[in-house]
């Protein structure tokens, strides 16, 4: 009697848990829930053009890779505003404007800060990007 009875509850315990997982995979899965995730950082990847060469061989158009500093405004913390503005080129009334209107835009999206910085640009930054919370580089061509 208890072995029936112990291996019936196992049954329906199992037999729950698999009505549960196929329900939540199958019937209430929607493709607005993977934009919604706030688990989900999403980062675009920009190709890379190809190069362009006349009927000689002689290369017409080559690529040449730009950095944008991209600011998440939600993941921004307290920073030196002045040291760091200094090495983006800008001043810090400017800098204060793009940071506003990117929390106005949305607070957890990333927004261009700095768009296009040159190849020595961003070997500057890069080595110090890692004290500045909520901002990253994001290579373009």
């Amino acid at each position: 009697m208890r072995r029936v009875l112990l291996s019936s509850i196992i049954i329906i315990i199992g037999i729950t848990f698999l009505s549960r997982l196929s329900y939540l995979q199958i019937f209430s899965f929607s493709p607005d829930q993977v934009i919604e995730d706030p688990s989900i950082k999403r980062l675009y990847t920009y190709p890379e053009r190809g190069y362009i060469y006349d009927r000689n061989g002689n290369l017409l158009v080559g690529n040449d890779p730009a950095y944008d500093v991209m600011v998440i405004p939600r993941e921004v913390q307290p920073l030196d505003t002045l040291e760091f503005c200094e090495m983006l080129g800008i001043d810090k009334k400017k800098f204060i404007e793009k940071l506003t209107n990117a929390r106005v835009y949305s607070p957890r999206l990333p927004s261009v800060l700095v768009p296009q910085l040159s190849k020595e640009d961003y070997a500057k930054l890069q080595e110090k990007m890692r004290k500045y919370k909520g901002f990253y580089i994001q290579k373009r061509s």
